[in-house]
């Protein structure tokens, strides 16, 4: 059911941002520096979105996995002998801004005017001049930190931990110390249906930032695919059998999402041995996909040569089976190039209309320089009522 009133659910029409709307999204906020969280059951690329946002931006990345952290973790204090207080020893990794540092290169400064009346103490007033130096090269240099700082499966988070981040994600402080201007909070929560030990968040938490549900799409995720090396054989099952990419199921103990795909399959294929490979599988997407996907790599082994079909495109034999022409319109696509890609048109012009396209779209979205081929050329015009849609 769809509540109004929690963050999970009333975020983009309940329906979440696709991948890549996303990242431009956060990359559009960081300007304004917007707090946000991200949504969404696990192994969908929460993190990996805002990893990347951050490296599009070019900008410091700092993650903190709130559920293994404690109160202590953010912060302890000790007593100051010289000062008489007790400030908190803040953790390394929280970009605390240039107040502090100034805050004592002003003290020392103060001293310093106390003690150039004595002319013995001339050594520890040059010491302090070092140092206040030194405190205010610190604090330019904390104050021109810019990043993100990522908050991860901030819904696992205890409640004292989640009124810790409020106030981080409201008033920019953690134990009275700020953050740099060029510092953005973003988090990212699995939903309370996942059943992932999710949180509900808490109402003064959720009201100090954006939600934003993470929408699963095939293509973006297969862009992303090609671009980060993921098996071949991986990417046409998954364009073969969509459905399969991201089926979270909180009954059962392993789920085909975009994350097992990548680290639990695509990286163990060629690794294990062949008769562990199914039970390898099912230990990461689950029996149902993995017998599926065994099923696929079956006929995925059993196509032809992909050198020969380069090689050889007006005279290879061209598959009658559907799933053959899935895994072969793949393996084909991930190879291509600018050198290669003339003949991958030639073949492209003797097998049905469908694949053809499919063959393309996957052609071009590995390696956009394609679209410079004669090959390419002479497809696209060949085919203007698909290309531009007349």
């Amino acid at each position: 059911m769809v509540s109004k009133n929690n963050p999970e659910t009333n975020v983009a029409g309940n329906a979440g941002l696709r991948a890549w709307l996303l990242a431009e999204t956060l990359v559009a906020l960081w300007d304004i520096k917007r707090p946000t969280c991200i949504y969404g059951a696990p192994g969908g690329g929460k993190t990996s979105i805002v990893q990347q946002v951050a490296k599009k931006l070019g900008i410091s990345y700092v993650e903190i996995h709130l559920p293994t952290r404690n109160l202590e973790d953010f912060g302890v204090p000790f007593p100051n002998k010289e000062t008489g207080t007790l400030p908190y020893f803040l953790p390394e990794w929280f970009p605390e801004n240039g107040d502090r540092c100034r805050k004592e290169a002003k003290r020392l400064e103060e001293e310093n005017k106390r003690l150039e009346e004595d002319l013995d103490i001339g050594v520890e007033i040059a010491e302090n001049k070092k140092r206040i130096k030194y405190l205010k090269e610190e604090a330019d240099k904390k104050d021109a930190w810019e990043g993100i700082l990522c908050f991860d499966d901030r819904g696992q988070a205890s409640r004292d931990l989640q009124c810790l981040l409020a106030n981080i994600v409201h008033a920019r402080t953690l134990h009275e110390y700020s953050l740099p201007k060029g510092a953005m909070v973003v988090s990212t929560s699995n939903r309370q249906q996942d059943r992932a030990g999710a949180n509900r968040a808490l109402s003064h938490l959720s009201n100090r930032e954006t939600a934003y549900s993470l929408q699963t799409d095939v293509d973006d995720w297969m862009k992303w695919a090609f671009e980060n090396d993921v098996k071949p054989e991986v990417i046409a099952f998954i364009k073969w059998m969509p459905g399969l990419l991201h089926k979270f199921d909180p009954q059962q103990d392993a789920n085909p999402t975009p994350r097992s795909w990548v680290d639990g399959v695509s990286s163990v294929l060629g690794v294990v041995p062949r008769p562990a490979e199914f039970l390898s599988f099912v230990g990461a997407v689950g029996e149902g996909a993995a017998a599926s996907f065994k099923a696929f790599m079956d006929i995925y082994r059993d196509l032809p040569d992909i050198d020969d079909v380069i090689a050889n495109p007006t005279t290879v034999s061209v598959p009658d089976e559907p799933s053959k022409m899935y895994a072969l319109s793949a393996a084909l696509a991930y190879r291509a190039d600018k050198k290669n890609f003339d003949n991958i048109a030639k073949f492209i012009n003797r097998i049905p209309g469908e694949f053809g396209v499919l063959l393309i779209k996957l052609s071009t979205m590995k390696n956009p320089e394609v679209c410079e081929t004669k090959g390419y050329i002479q497809w696209a015009k060949d085919n203007m009522s698909i290309t531009f849609g007349t």
